[in-house]
């Protein structure tokens, strides 16, 4: 299990220069920013996830996905609806485990 710290709302565009840099590891839309951050806690996120308001979702998520598709993503475009929510970035690391075995992915975070 990860840590996410929670940072927003900010503006898309300060979520435009945090997608460009190394550390992002995965991005997408939401309508509950904190249920997402807590799913992301479990399945083994740790470092932060930033967050920005947006009419929409759609919209807001294929803008990210031209300036960079996270590692994470397996999604290229976006499929959330066209309606009002939040987009998001993490940056930080993952580290999965199970059946004895550990992988440990992890990027620079850069900010």
């Amino acid at each position: 299990m990860g840590h996410l710290t929670l940072k927003g709302p900010i503006t898309q565009e300060r979520l435009h220069q945090i997608i460009r840099r190394s550390g992002a590891i995965r991005a997408g839309a939401t309508i509950e920013p904190e249920q997402r951050m807590k799913q992301y806690e479990y399945d083994g996120y740790s470092g932060a996830m930033y967050y920005s308001k947006t009419q929409n979702m759609k919209a807001a998520e294929d803008k990210l996905f031209e300036i960079r598709v996270p590692p994470e993503n397996v999604h290229t475009k976006s499929n959330a609806p066209s309606e009002p929510g939040y987009v998001y970035v993490i940056v930080g690391e993952r580290v999965i485990t199970g059946g004895g075995d550990s992988s440990w992915w992890s990027w620079c975070i850069i900010l």
